[in-house]
């Protein structure tokens, strides 16, 4: 199963976002311990074309998710929300809103 997860970026290092997006990894495997995770790399680390590129860059990429996670603080960011609009509208399976079951489970990781 491939895995889109959408997190604030902003102000974070390469480092802290390769360890997250490696730890939701992690949780998913053990959530779904007979599907193959695969999360999709969506750090873009050339912004020289601007924010709206990026993004652009990054809805590119969650079109080839299985599923979209939306990781804790989400909705503090701008990108991650278009993101969600995106799902909600072209019917992507994700989970990390309220309105998910699965959520419950993840409360301790997402919202």
């Amino acid at each position: 199963m491939k895995v889109f997860i959408s997190m604030p970026m902003s102000g974070k290092s390469k480092e802290e976002i390769a360890s997250r997006m490696a730890e939701i990894g992690e949780l998913l495997k053990t959530r779904f311990p007979h599907d193959k995770i695969e999360v999709l790399d969506s750090l873009i680390e050339d912004t020289s074309k601007g924010p709206v590129w990026c993004l652009g860059r990054t809805i590119m990429i969650m079109s080839h998710a299985d599923l979209v996670v939306f990781d804790k603080e989400w909705r503090l960011a701008r990108g991650c929300k278009i993101e969600f609009d995106v799902c909600s509208y072209y019917g992507f399976r994700f989970f990390g809103d309220l309105r998910t079951s699965l959520n419950k489970m993840f409360k301790q990781f997402f919202i």
